[in-house]
């Protein structure tokens, strides 16, 4: 896992895109290219974007952030939001005297970015800015 500093602050861009448009910046750090989720507007229809499938991902595990880069190219009127979608799920048991600081400052960054998300999420339901 790479090092970098999770910051306090919003994991989230929503962009009116270009027709055409396939670059998508975000400036905020993800360890990995599946903590980033992508969901398009449409016509009044959101779909969630599949990591691989529909967008790719450069910048995991950089500061500040990187790049998304749609397979297709926007239409007129897509909205494109890029949001932190860590899922908070631990992926990491510590056993013994073998573990390193690395391992240890990456769990909590990977803890860091999951409460960035939580709250996120919460005070976009309850009309907190």
């Amino acid at each position: 896992m790479p090092e970098i500093t999770i910051p306090n602050g919003e994991r989230y861009h929503l962009y009116a895109a270009s027709v055409g448009q396939t670059a998508f910046i975000y400036n905020f750090p993800i360890l990995v290219a599946s903590d980033l989720g992508v969901k398009r507007r449409r016509a009044g229809v959101v779909t969630r974007l599949v990591l691989d499938t529909d967008y790719a991902v450069s910048g995991a595990g950089t500061q500040p952030g990187g790049t998304v880069t749609l397979a297709a190219e926007a239409q007129a009127g897509d909205l494109i939001s890029l949001f932190g979608d860590e899922t908070g799920e631990r992926i990491t048991d510590f056993v013994g005297e073998t573990f390193t600081a690395i391992e240890v400052n990456a769990e909590l960054d990977r803890i860091a970015q999951a409460l960035l998300d939580l709250r996120r999420t919460v005070n976009r339901r309850f009309g907190v800015d």
